[in-house]
């Protein structure tokens, strides 16, 4: 026998449930949420009519938009570091001049299942759908206006090798421009520790030369250099193993220069939007180079 807040469920000899209440009891099935996959009990007649969800907020993710104003969050670091994440880690589509009605205005965010804490983070600051798919859990907003702006500041639907934001980046105010890019290397970078090796690292990717090129130039340090990985080569990624399609352009940070150039990238609050994992990373990496100086 088991119980929840709309009664007793009770498992019959075929191997059935029965929800048993004060005013009756009726015929239940052990389902899952089409979201968390959480196991919950539900009537049989209500899923003919409405998808099974364990909460209101696992059902909010999954329906239409929250009808957030992101642009009315412009003025917010938090603002930059979703572009930023977006240039990286992101896609947009928008009509077409020539197929007007071929495709819809919207942005999606795929990571790994890991990383949902960062979409959960995404979805309570400006809304969309949040969705699972296979190994990966996917944030979308068409909020027309937010993707007009993306559009307008250089962003594409073919954003990889065409990326190209360097004047809108360039006039932004530095507390923006650290949260860009602590976005961009959430989405595109790495920093690894390894305790035993007492070995660390860091460095972000782009297929854009323009883009890699605007962080070079950002972090303006003269032990950074940008190294290409021509078409053809094999590296692995969070996917699995790729072959390399066009080139690839890399910022490696020497191990002497981490602290002092990410330092200003990860200074930041509870409020702040940030991938855990590489945060956490990072604070080792700090807590490594105190131990041995």
């Amino acid at each position: 026998m088991k119980t929840n807040n709309n009664g007793q469920i009770i498992q019959n000899k075929n191997g059935g449930y029965r929800r048993i209440t004060n005013t009756g009891s009726s015929t239940v099935l052990l389902v899952n949420c089409k979201f968390c996959g959480k196991q919950i009990f539900r009537n049989k007649c209500s899923l003919k009519k409405h998808e099974p969800f364990c909460s209101e907020l696992c059902r909010s993710k999954n329906k239409e938009p929250r009808q957030y104003d992101i642009m009315s969050k412009i003025n917010e670091p938090n603002f930059y570091y979703l572009i930023g994440l977006i240039c990286t880690d992101g896609h947009i589509s928008y009509p077409f001049a020539t197929h007007s009605n071929k495709s819809n205005y919207y942005c999606d965010i795929k990571i790994h299942n890991q990383d949902q804490s960062l979409i959960d983070n995404i979805f309570k600051y400006c809304g969309g759908i949040v969705r699972k798919e296979k190994n990966q859990i996917c944030w979308r907003t068409s909020c027309k206006e937010f993707i007009q702006y993306l559009i307008n500041i250089g962003l594409t639907n073919n954003k990889s090798l065409t990326l190209n934001v360097d004047k809108w980046f360039n006039n932004l105010k530095d507390e923006y421009k650290c949260a860009f890019i602590r976005g961009a290397i959430d989405g595109d970078g790495c920093i690894s520790n390894s305790v035993k090796s007492n070995s660390y690292g860091a460095n972000i990717c782009s297929a854009s030369l323009s883009f890699i090129t605007m962080i070079f130039k950002y972090f303006n340090n003269d032990s950074l250099k940008i190294t290409e990985r021509k078409p053809g080569g094999i590296f692995k990624h969070k996917n699995g193993i790729i072959i390399a399609k066009n080139s690839l352009y890399y910022i490696y940070i020497p191990r002497t220069k981490i602290i002092p150039l990410l330092h200003p990238i990860y200074k930041i609050d509870e409020n702040c939007l940030f991938l855990e994992r590489k945060y956490n990373t990072y604070n080792d990496i700090v807590k490594l180079r105190q131990k041995y100086n």
